[in-house]
């Protein structure tokens, strides 16, 4: 069998959205709950108190792009938290592994809908959530502006104001984009972590990596500040931290991917008394 057949992979693909629909309903659900409460959030409080009339989105703008960036950023780990949740019993696993495709491809599969579809789906919920609003404001009567505008303009603003300060220290342009790719990484590092849990623990997965994160966090900031009270806090510049971090985030980013592949493909092998035992 060869190892990748985009027929094939198709097939699985529908098959797991078919098989799994009332998770992925239940998710849409709650992650569109979540931003309609998010977007009314900000003006609640004013209408509560009875100041509906000077409701103003573009002056909420930043509130709404705070509550948005939390919601989105919970809802997208939570999807990569659960990549692999449907192998959770051993009858879910036997199924799952008898399907007539490569380990790629089922492996691939879940990739799609849980990572790259869950991040989608964050934007698409985002902007179903605002005409939901915009529909609850007609019927009050109140401004029914669209926030996306505003938010975007928003996003511009704070990116502007950041660029600004990092040119008043004068960095260099290489230093900058040390900045931006260190940080498109370093989520790139944490969403992996969530993709590794997933294929560790399986239940209750966003849980267990989360506290896994708390853990290596602690003990991380007290090796630092323990290592920087001995040695002295006399760091690196800026560009060699920088691409430290770069380099650290790339290869936790390659490294945790290749690890929940190769603990995918050995789940129906894993004896589970070094881990969480999953329902039999």
């Amino acid at each position: 069998m060869k190892q990748f057949d985009i027929h094939r992979f198709g097939w699985v693909l529908r098959t797991d959205l078919i098989q799994n629909r009332k998770f992925y309903l239940s998710m849409l659900l709650g992650g569109l709950i979540a931003m309609v409460c998010g977007q009314l959030g900000p003006v609640y409080v004013l209408i509560k108190m009875g100041h509906a009339e000077s409701i103003d989105i573009e002056r909420h703008a930043s509130d709404l792009l705070f509550t948005f960036l939390i919601v989105y950023f919970i809802f997208t780990t939570y999807s990569v938290a659960n990549t692999f949740r449907c192998l959770s019993t051993k009858e879910e696993r036997i199924n799952y592994f008898m399907l007539p495709a490569s380990n790629l491809e089922k492996y691939l599969s879940r990739i799609l809908i849980h990572v790259v579809g869950g991040m989608l789906t964050g934007l698409l919920l985002f902007i179903v959530a605002d005409c939901i609003r915009m529909g609850l404001f007609l019927i009050l009567s109140l401004p029914t502006d669209s926030i996306i505008p505003f938010v975007w303009k928003q996003i511009t603003l704070t990116f502007d104001y950041w660029t600004g300060i990092v040119s008043s220290v004068r960095w260099s342009v290489w230093q900058r984009n040390c900045m931006m790719i260190n940080f498109i990484l370093s989520m790139l590092s944490l969403y992996s972590c969530f993709l590794l849990g997933s294929a560790v623990f399986r239940r209750r997965a966003y849980v267990f990596t989360w506290s896994c994160l708390f853990i290596y966090g602690f003990i991380g900031t007290s090796f630092i500040i323990e290592t920087g009270n001995y040695i002295g806090w006399d760091f690196p510049g800026i560009c060699a931290s920088e691409i430290g971090s770069i380099v650290f985030s790339a290869t936790i980013t390659v490294v945790f991917t290749f690890l929940s592949y190769y603990l995918f493909k050995r789940i129906p092998l894993i004896p589970r008394k070094f881990f969480l035992r999953t329902k039999r």
